[in-house]
């Protein structure tokens, strides 16, 4: 498993970290972040409970066979 975590309060833009390090983290930032800001849409806030200004997002699993 490949998990990232993506701390939204750390001085850098969440969303614009997420673009340069993967197509599939910037996938994901373009659903969730706001690209000026780097925190929550509004949309997004609205759906989630509180979550705090950290983000863990499970970027890939690979599984092996039993």
């Amino acid at each position: 498993m490949t998990f990232y975590r993506v701390h939204l309060d750390r001085g850098r833009n969440a969303f614009r970290a997420m673009e340069e390090e993967s197509e599939e983290l910037y996938e994901t930032a373009q659903v969730l972040l706001d690209p000026e800001t780097g925190f929550f849409t509004s949309e997004v806030s609205e759906l989630l409970e509180y979550v705090g200004s950290g983000l863990l997002v499970m970027d890939r699993v690979t599984l092996d066979t039993p």
